[in-house]
């Protein structure tokens, strides 16, 4: 072999080399993405569903209690209309105050209680995802809920299932 096709081998050598280290290159610059559903997670999470329970069970309490204070204004109210005594009307409008301003109170302090439990959930979650990311090596983990933030995504960089095992797994109660 002569020098001009070692010459030429080189430089196919250095060719291929500089390419396969263009390609290291190229591949490790690209950042590691995915993104969930986070309607799909936030419903899937077993410390929501905990929390709706407990919100539920305190809407039944209240419901419960608002019930029995309708039941006696309507005993109240045949009274009024049997006997329309004054003290017995005076009673039943002070009971009819008393029924409405409890109500109010029982339904701020529901949507209050919503309010915190679902602060939980988002934080909690937001916790496990940041653990998920650094743990599998992500860069970036999008949320994809319809709000813009991400319209379109192929479903090869779908990690909601994958999210929602691994919160779930970590999940230890609230």
């Amino acid at each position: 072999m002569n020098t001009k096709n070692w010459l030429i081998i080189g430089c196919f050598g250095v060719l291929l080399l500089a390419s396969v280290i263009t390609n290291v290159i190229y591949y490790n610059a690209i950042p590691k993405t995915a993104y969930v559903d986070i309607h799909q997670v936030f419903e899937a999470f077993e410390g929501q569903k905990e929390l709706s329970s407990k919100l539920e069970n305190l809407g039944v309490q209240q419901k419960t209690l608002l019930d029995s204070m309708a039941m006696h204004l309507r005993t109240l109210q045949q009274k009024v209309g049997a006997n329309p005594a004054k003290t017995v009307l005076a009673k039943l409008e002070s009971q009819q105050m008393n029924y409405v301003s409890l109500n109010r109170e029982f339904t701020a302090n529901y949507e209050e209680q919503d309010r915190q439990y679902s602060d939980m959930v988002w934080k909690q979650i937001n916790e496990y995802i940041t653990a998920f990311g650094k743990e599998k090596g992500y860069d970036y983990i999008y949320g994809a809920n319809g709000n813009g933030t991400l319209m379109y995504a192929s479903n090869h960089e779908n990690i909601t299932s994958t999210i929602i095992e691994y919160i779930n797994q970590k999940y230890e109660g609230f």
